[in-house]
């Protein structure tokens, strides 16, 4: 272990950013950022959002200049700011991941996607916002 430590003093000629900490606090240097507080946050995020992102790209078969148009922290901060239920509704709407009959023909639990209330139309992820069987009242109440 200390031929490792040598070597690594050797190779880099300014020493490495530390700074000075009391008792028992630690920090790390997290791509070029000196990290203290929330550290185990910052390195889920940081192993994790790169493959999250990619997956999001190839999914929504966005290029590099549309991805980065997107305020990320904006849109983190706006779901870390509701109630667990509301965010799970958001993330949902998000994504088309809401379970409509059209949904549950994917994976053969049904045997038609028609609407459940009747309309006659197939219950896509957005057909609950202009369907004309539901009333007024529970469309108020699914906008929330």
């Amino acid at each position: 272990m200390d031929k490792i430590a040598g070597d690594c003093r050797i190779a880099h000629t300014s020493p490495l950013p530390a700074k000075a900490h009391l008792g028992n606090q630690v920090s790390l240097t997290l791509n070029g950022h000196i990290v203290t507080k929330k550290i185990h946050l910052q390195l889920r995020t940081a192993l994790t959002a790169p493959s999250l992102q990619d997956y999001i790209k190839r999914k929504e078969n966005w290029d590099d200049h549309i991805s980065s148009m997107i305020d990320w922290q904006a849109h983190g901060s706006y779901l870390a700011s509701l109630p667990f239920p509301k965010r799970v509704n958001v993330i949902k709407m998000i994504h088309n991941w809401q379970y409509t009959k059209s949904r549950a023909m994917l994976f053969e639990e049904t045997e038609n996607s028609s609407c459940p209330m009747g309309c006659g139309m197939d219950e896509t992820s957005l057909h609950h916002l202009g369907c004309s069987s539901l009333p007024a009242s529970d469309l108020r109440s699914i906008n929330r």
